[in-house]
């Protein structure tokens, strides 16, 4: 194996050095085991429960193990390594400080006997990890972490997703924002609840069209005036609506607390995520002259990080505020 240093002296940083085996694969294309041994510290630790964004979409750090940890093994201090099993991709500093996308090559979880640490940052943003996990900084990676600290966030996340069919995007961005659906899996009807008639109707469009262009049966979708109230409902009513929808990964019958955006969105392109925000917006945003801001009140706290991460593509930073 080729000696890597420091211009300095023989020490190199984890990051460089794992960099550069990855950079560097042998001639046969593997790459060369390495092992890293240090005091308690060397590595990064957060609680299970922290949400990540991996492939453009948020998710808890527990579930990414289940989902992607591949083939791998144990170490002397009781933690598990693996190979994804898949691809994974990251946003990640590179040498010049730049945000790019990265490759993730490892993955590791370690079960770890002390009290977390909770880190929350003015904007609403917390995370829990280990007493010796880092943060940037102004003055680069650091563990020790006070009150008052200034540390350093992404100004955008740099990915670029797949296209969705805009019709699934506007219909969802209203069905998600104004619906309502049933957990019971006998029922099969979505009821969108607008005072604007035109914006029923439009979004009636949209299904239609989607119907049509992937053989849904999505029957005769009514428009109904509410006798309580002076707005009107579009119902729309398909048992093969519901599954193809489940099918595509949408999670049916979420109440107001727990309600989510489907992960293909979350990760859509540009394009798709700036209709679905356009449309949501118009939806659930009470616009402030003055200060000048959009305010968006959620019950799901999972939706709004959704959210805060889909505008982060755009490099719109969303503060969060829990009532």
């Amino acid at each position: 194996m080729q000696r890597f240093y420091e211009q300095k002296g023989e020490f190199v940083s984890l990051e460089k050095l794992l960099a550069h085996v990855w950079e560097h694969p042998l001639s046969d294309g593997r790459r060369i085991p390495v092992v890293i041994w240090g005091a308690a510290g060397v590595g990064k630790c957060l609680v299970g429960e922290t949400r990540v964004e991996v492939n453009g979409r948020l998710i808890r750090i527990d579930e990414l193990w289940e989902k992607y940890a591949g083939p791998g093994g144990e170490d002397e201090e009781g933690g598990v390594w693996a190979l994804p099993k898949e691809a994974m991709t990251v946003t990640s500093i590179n040498k010049n400080g730049k945000l790019v996308r990265s490759r993730v090559a490892h993955i590791y979880r370690q079960r770890v006997n002390e009290w977390g640490r909770r880190v929350v940052l003015d904007d609403g943003n917390e995370i829990t990890m280990t007493q010796k996990h880092r943060l940037h900084g102004l003055d680069g990676w650091q563990s020790e972490i006070a009150v008052g600290d200034r540390v350093c966030v992404p100004s955008f996340i740099p990915f670029v997703g797949k296209a969705v069919d805009p019709d699934l995007t506007l219909l969802l961005a209203w069905q998600i924002s104004e619906g309502y659906e049933s957990s019971n899996p006998k029922q099969v009807t979505t009821s969108i609840t607008q005072k604007d008639r035109d914006n029923l109707v439009r979004i009636r469009g949209a299904a239609l069209r989607l119907g049509q262009r992937y053989g849904i049966k999505m029957n005769s979708m009514p428009i109904d005036r509410r006798p309580d109230a002076p707005a009107g409902q579009l119902n729309i009513s398909s048992k093969a609506y519901r599954q193809w929808l489940e099918e595509s990964g949408y999670e049916w019958g979420h109440k107001s607390a727990t309600k989510r955006i489907p992960d293909f969105l979350v990760a859509a392109d540009d394009a798709s995520l700036k209709l679905f925000l356009r449309e949501f917006l118009a939806a659930e945003a009470t616009v402030e002259f003055d200060p000048g801001r959009v305010t968006l009140e959620m019950s799901s706290e999972l939706l709004m990080r959704q959210l805060a991460l889909m505008f982060l593509r755009f490099g719109i930073w969303l503060r969060v505020r829990s009532k």
